[in-house]
């Protein structure tokens, strides 16, 4: 039986998502040496470090291992644009032109 499920409990992946949403680069570390998976959870932890404008913590996913898709790209420029957040879009054009 697992557990988690029987009792809901967010994964590792979603609690990075909350983590870089808010900004907070040591727990993101943390969960990421802890073994998180940084690719999509309910959301992409990529999306969250967008929404917080945090560049360092979107890099550390991105090292971590997280996977820039077309996908994720997609919902994160979404966010950056929503939020006028232009650094992220800056940033996210060069991750664009990587996978693209």
């Amino acid at each position: 039986m697992n557990i988690g499920k029987a009792l809901d409990v967010p994964s590792l992946s979603d609690c990075l998502y909350g983590a870089a949403k808010r900004g907070y680069a040591s727990i993101v570390r943390a969960l990421l040496d802890f073994g998180a998976d940084p690719n999509p959870g309910w959301t992409a932890p990529l999306v969250g470090a967008v929404e917080a404008e945090h560049e360092g913590i979107l890099e550390m996913l991105v090292n971590g291992g997280a996977v820039v898709s077309e996908e994720v790209l997609k919902k994160a420029r979404m966010r950056a644009e929503e939020l006028g957040l232009e650094s992220m879009i800056v940033l996210l054009k060069h991750h664009t032109t990587k996978v693209g």
